[in-house]
């Protein structure tokens, strides 16, 4: 172990008994022919804190994101649907006509018309 760094996690209590996240680095090193650990902890309490509040901002980013897209495609899906719509409606309005010159004349319209959005 001789100059490896072992990595660890904990809670540490403080005088007043309240706890606070620390990070230990621990490592063994020969010093003048002598085998000493030295220990390193470090309150990460703040890091901790700044790391879990980009968290829920990067969240709510992809959350804003998300909304955003699906009004997007709600709206394309809409002006999609529409002129196909409104192109059967008239069509069935043809449809029930009496007068057969109309209904041929128009039909033969919106054909060409429709024949543009496939």
């Amino acid at each position: 172990m001789n100059g490896q760094m072992i990595r660890a996690e904990g809670c540490q209590r403080r005088k007043d008994g309240s706890t606070f996240p620390v990070e230990v680095n621990l490592a063994m090193m020969d010093i003048g022919g002598q085998q000493n650990i030295i220990v390193i902890a470090r309150d990460v309490a703040e890091h901790n804190r700044i790391t879990e509040e980009a968290l829920v901002r990067v969240r709510d980013e992809a959350e804003q994101g998300n909304r955003a897209k699906f009004q997007f495609v709600a709206g394309t899906s809409h002006d999609r649907r529409q002129p196909l719509q409104t192109l059967n409606l008239f069509t069935s309005v043809l449809q029930s006509s009496n007068d057969l010159v109309l209904r041929h004349e128009a039909i033969h319209r919106r054909e060409q018309t429709g024949s543009g959005l496939v």
